[in-house]
């Protein structure tokens, strides 16, 4: 085919499903609402019923036939660009490795502890979107958050339990639970503050390392 020419498709078996289901998708995507192909299959499942029609499956070939007759692409949603410095991280990298070979440490000796969030109210950062759309537009993101930071040494001989930080002091629905299997700690933001991190550092993990090594000397 040459440019500009596009192939004929497959007329759709229920072009009043295929109707109503495209014209509810533009609806959604003039108010930003992200979509997946299983959110559409879904929904299209949905109005099949609501019509009263029989034998339909939602496949995914019944899905890529549904996008391409509509020009339905996947685009990334706009927000707010990461960034880091480079060369911080280059002159860290090489004052680290500095006090590695000058304590002369081993593997075993050496901690990392990579702090993470987890937004457990959010959206994905993909869409399907219409081909007259040329961007997606982000909506605002939900703040609610913890902090999660695992632990193990470079030899990965010893994983230290999660140091979670949420909102709440003391979570009701874990009321019941004698013992938690990862270090809670609350904090209303639910960041790793200074205090936070000095307090698990010297209470927490010193203490968990020097046993850890007593462990391996006797044993």
């Amino acid at each position: 085919m040459g440019p500009g020419v596009r192939k004929t498709l497959k007329t759709p078996e229920n072009p009043q499903l295929e109707d109503a289901l495209f014209t509810w998708f533009i609806e959604q995507r003039r108010k930003n609402v992200p979509f997946s192909g299983d959110i559409l299959m879904e929904k299209a499942k949905y109005f099949h019923e609501r019509l009263g029609r029989a034998d339909f499956s939602a496949s995914k070939g019944w899905l890529e036939k549904f996008k391409k007759r509509h020009g339905i692409r996947q685009l990334k949603i706009t927000g707010e660009k990461l960034c880091n410095n480079e060369d911080a991280v280059k002159k860290f990298q090489d004052k680290f490795m500095d006090i590695i070979m000058e304590k002369d440490l081993s593997a075993e000796q050496i901690y990392n502890a990579d702090e993470s969030g987890l937004y457990w109210i959010t959206i994905p950062d993909k869409t399907l979107a219409s081909n007259l759309e040329v961007r997606a537009p982000g909506s605002k993101v939900s703040k609610e958050r913890i902090t999660f930071m695992p632990r193990a040494n470079a030899a990965g001989t010893h994983k230290l339990p999660f140091l979670v930080i949420g909102k709440a002091q003391k979570q009701r629905v874990f009321a019941s639970v004698r013992k938690l299997p990862v270090h809670y700690i609350g904090q209303k933001n639910a960041w790793v503050t200074r205090p936070i991190f000095l307090e698990w550092f010297k209470g927490y993990f010193i203490p968990e390392v020097k046993n850890s090594y007593l462990r391996r000397i006797y044993h």
